[in-house]
């Protein structure tokens, strides 16, 4: 009797075993239950889990890393506005570019109050609070050639006035990388580019060292036309080169 009740108990210990791995439960009778039992086949574990709703949180999202960019030319076929949209088309993956509107009124003291400050402004400035990384077309102004007079050059005053803004009550450029690229003369813009990194030095702005993309509009290539967009392939790859870059340097800035 001790032996057939031990043989019984392996019995029902493998139908145990051999229930789970099918996915059904072990029936604790053999007598038929008759037409009402369900004729749906047993429901594995696989299945089960894949049926269940996703629990809220378990795939957390990929972070959009988001870049402003800031052009120093307001014309309407600017070659800086042009090298941010080639930018936009070339930003690594998981990363966007908005270009900023700069037509901003001029900056005017009397008016850095929250209460008192242009709509504008503000929305200006809470974007680039936002991003997380500040792209900056310099444009450089009075260039007159190495014979000419008054060579006076440095970033444009639609630049400054963006930054003038942005730079106060509170610093939103604080902290922040950046990145720099432009055209201009035989230089390039590479004095007012530099101008710009001695601005960011009491803003406390970390600007991306290299690739520097000094672009000589005159030189005789194809690298604008006439509405200011970047057709030099070239060109295109420096720019990409520069937006991989400043990635790179900003998840760096911020760990």
């Amino acid at each position: 009797a001790r032996l057939f009740s031990s043989t019984s108990s392996i019995h029902s210990f493998r139908e145990h075993i051999l229930s789970l791995q099918m996915g059904s439960r072990p029936s604790k009778s053999k007598t038929n239950i008759g037409d009402s039992q369900s004729s749906s086949a047993p429901t594995s574990s696989f299945e089960t889990i894949q049926s269940l709703p996703p629990r809220e949180g378990n795939m957390a999202a990929a972070k959009v890393y988001k870049v402003v960019g800031i052009a120093g030319s307001l014309r309407k076929g600017s070659c800086h506005a042009g090298l941010l949209r080639a930018a936009q088309k070339v930003m690594p993956e998981g990363w966007e570019l908005e270009i900023l509107d700069v037509n901003l009124p001029l900056f005017n003291q009397d008016l850095i109050a929250e209460d008192v400050r242009p709509r504008e402004v503000t929305e200006f400035k809470s974007k680039v609070q936002e991003a997380d990384a500040i792209l900056f077309a310099c444009a450089e102004y009075n260039f007159r050639g190495l014979y000419n007079v008054a060579p006076v050059f440095s970033l444009t005053g639609v630049m400054k006035n963006a930054i003038d803004w942005a730079s106060i009550n509170p610093n939103n450029f604080d902290d922040k990388p950046a990145a720099i690229f432009g055209t201009g003369g035989a230089q390039g813009s590479s004095r007012a580019q530099y101008h710009l990194r001695q601005i960011g030095v009491f803003l406390n702005i970390h600007f991306v060292q290299k690739p520097e993309i000094l672009i000589n509009r005159f030189s005789g290539e194809e690298i604008f036309n006439d509405d200011g967009d970047v057709i030099s392939d070239k060109h295109t790859e420096r720019i990409k080169d520069l937006m991989e870059a400043l990635a790179v340097w900003t998840k760096r800035i911020a760990q």
